[in-house]
């Protein structure tokens, strides 16, 4: 009787356990979504962290990730999206090449019913949300500290500029924002000397500092400021000027990179003063979970009030879907609080 009763509980457990084991194989089939990132490239720290960055909240929520780099190439980065939509993907995060150069896939994913959320650089339209710092107000901020707390009273600046990707909107604004507050605020006294673009690349960025050099020193010009669109550039510039041991040199950039702060905390020479917060890990971090939960549970993010963002921002993208990050200056008075050397970035 007992080896009867015995072996009716051992069924039973049998039973519940295999539908439990059933169950959850069921539940973690549906739940598991799959997730395309169309990247614009991983040339520099801060794409290589959204790289990273997108991959840790994949695991965390258990979710497919499916991952290409078109290396800044519009066409590239298209058929990479139809690629992508052809595997079956639920949800697509782009960091686009331009505003507007991928709108052939993007709107084919609409077609296919597949949300779309754009990260970092701005995109035309059509998605659910767009994650990113506003790019003029970041290059506005940067140029105000320089007017106002960097060369005050000097009577004539001399600066090089380092650019990001033709049609890139992100360096639209930054060098937009830039030479607005040079020239508004600056009065005449900012005199840009040389620029090129360097793809957002630090050995790029060194390059084109090292022919600034040659031909300031051909025309007998003393350079007093750099800038980059981004941190990357900015200090491969810096290693051109420190060989070429012109260490009054200043250097200014956006991003916010970990180098870049050391470097505005220990005010070595060549004299890095500010940057942007733009924390790439953020930004893909918040893109990742607003793609995840309109995909899983159809909630849309809290958004950006337009009030809060520059007529560039407005202008190029859906104002009533943006999700605004960073955007803030660190410079010497307050980096302590930010400089952090275990981050990814």
């Amino acid at each position: 009787m007992l080896r009867k009763k015995f072996y009716i509980i051992t069924v039973l457990v049998i039973i519940t356990v295999s539908l439990f084991i059933s169950a959850t194989s069921v539940f973690a089939t549906q739940d598991k979504i799959k997730i395309g990132f169309a990247h614009v490239n991983m040339n520099a720290p801060y794409y290589i962290a959204m790289k990273e960055t997108a991959e840790i909240v994949a695991n965390e929520e258990n979710v497919e990730l499916i991952m290409y780099n078109c290396e800044d190439d519009l066409s590239k980065q298209v058929r990479q999206i139809m690629s992508m939509i052809s595997m079956g993907i639920d949800g697509l995060l782009i960091n686009p090449v331009t505003t507007d150069g991928p709108k052939t896939a993007i709107e084919a994913c609409i077609k296919e019913g597949i949300p779309v959320v754009a990260i970092d650089r701005q995109l035309y339209g059509d998605y659910i949300a767009y994650v990113g710092i506003d790019q003029w107000q970041a290059g506005y901020n940067v140029g105000k500290y320089i007017v106002e707390k960097v060369f005050p009273d000097k009577e004539k600046v001399v600066w090089v500029e380092l650019q990001g990707s033709p049609g890139c909107p992100a360096g639209i604004g930054r060098g937009g924002g830039f030479h607005q507050a040079l020239d508004e605020l600056g009065k005449n006294r900012f005199s840009r000397f040389y620029n090129d673009r360097g793809y957002y690349d630090s050995s790029m960025g060194m390059q084109i500092m090292e022919d600034a050099i040659v031909k300031a020193k051909g025309a007998g010009v003393n350079i007093d400021l750099v800038f980059g669109h981004n941190d990357a550039m900015a200090l491969g510039a810096r290693e051109a000027l420190k060989k070429a041991e012109m260490s009054d040199v200043i250097l200014c950039g956006v991003d916010a990179q970990k180098e870049a702060l050391y470097l505005i905390k220990t005010k070595e020479k060549p004299q890095y003063v500010a940057t942007i917060v733009n924390w790439s890990t953020d930004i893909t971090r918040i893109g990742m979970k607003a793609l995840i939960d309109y995909i899983r549970e159809g909630k849309s993010p809290d958004f950006t009030p337009i009030e809060e963002l520059s007529a560039y921002s407005v202008q190029i993208s859906d104002p009533t879907k943006y999700i605004k990050t960073g955007t803030f200056l660190i410079y010497e008075g307050n980096v302590e609080g930010y400089y952090n050397p275990d981050s990814i970035f």
